[in-house]
């Protein structure tokens, strides 16, 4: 299972609880050279992330690692498509993407996506781009699509507290399609790193679990971080791990805790609203 180093605080400060500036050049070249040295091969972007996708193309080289991007809103502007990919390629100095997954909620459920896909598979077969996809946030959107379409790769949330994607033997049935499987929002986007005083006031009564989650274990980050990975590591079928970090220090953390420790109970955390599990809906909680 690989470990996919996500850049989106490179180009912006990143989640909704997050109270700390975006990484600093300086720091972004000590995580790519930590990363190289443990042998993370895979940087997770997306073009909407401001100069995230510049600063890996500026320190790195096209050898040490491969990319996966996402598309912003394309609409029925399909055009726009070769635009977005010519101009990524051009940021990131690389020939080719390993991967271009496309991640707006419009597109995803619209009849837009057919054409999206199209338009990629034509990038693809020009081989600027190695493989294609979508980046999801809901099962049953995901279900739809693989029905419909194929796809190469997709990324999917998926931790201690939301177990979505891993009901119904959901993952095998992904794997069987010859999808990569990607998981992201394994630290739930770093809100239990958060103190509970926070946690309690933005979350109110959806936060219980989380306050649990972190009252087990003594709010340690570093047994926080091992369980959560070890949950992750848990299921087969999974390709990789996309994480953050705010910068070096937290990247050899993450690594030092890079273990496997054995779950006893993995539902004990499981939460069933959508309303804490999807990023998009925290602003709508009262």
């Amino acid at each position: 299972m690989k470990l996919v180093l996500g850049s989106a605080n490179f180009g912006t400060s990143y989640g909704l609880l997050n109270t700390k500036k975006k990484v600093s050049s300086f720091e972004i070249k000590k995580i790519l050279k930590i990363c190289k040295k443990n042998k993370i091969r895979f940087i997770d972007t997306a073009i909407n992330y401001k100069s995230s996708e510049t600063l890996i193309g500026k320190f790195s080289k096209s050898k040490d690692f491969r990319v996966i991007t996402k598309l912003p809103k394309i609409g029925k502007n399909f055009n726009l498509i070769n635009n977005y990919i010519s101009q990524s390629l051009k940021k990131l100095k690389r020939k080719k993407i390993y991967g271009v997954l496309v991640h707006s909620l419009d597109d995803l459920n619209s009849l837009n996506l057919e054409k999206i896909l199209f338009e990629l598979n034509k990038l693809k077969k020009k081989k600027l781009i190695r493989k294609i996809g979508v980046s999801v946030y809901k099962k049953k959107n995901l279900e739809k699509i693989i029905k419909k379409y194929r796809i190469d790769i997709v990324q999917l949330p998926l931790s201690i507290f939301d177990q979505r994607f891993v009901k119904q033997n959901f993952l095998y049935k992904l794997k069987k399609k010859k999808i990569e499987i990607f998981v992201r929002s394994i630290f739930l986007q770093g809100v239990i790193f958060q103190n509970i005083d926070k946690i309690k006031f933005f979350f109110k009564n959806y936060s219980s679990k989380i306050i649990k989650f972190k009252k087990d274990f003594g709010n340690d980050k570093n047994q926080m971080i091992r369980y959560c990975l070890s949950f992750i590591k848990s299921f087969k079928y999974i390709d990789g791990i996309v994480f953050g970090v705010d910068g070096s220090k937290n990247l050899n953390q993450i690594l030092s805790n890079n273990v496997n420790i054995k779950i006893k109970n993995l539902n004990k955390y499981s939460i069933s609203s959508e309303k804490i599990l999807i990023p998009y809906n925290w602003k709508k909680i009262k």
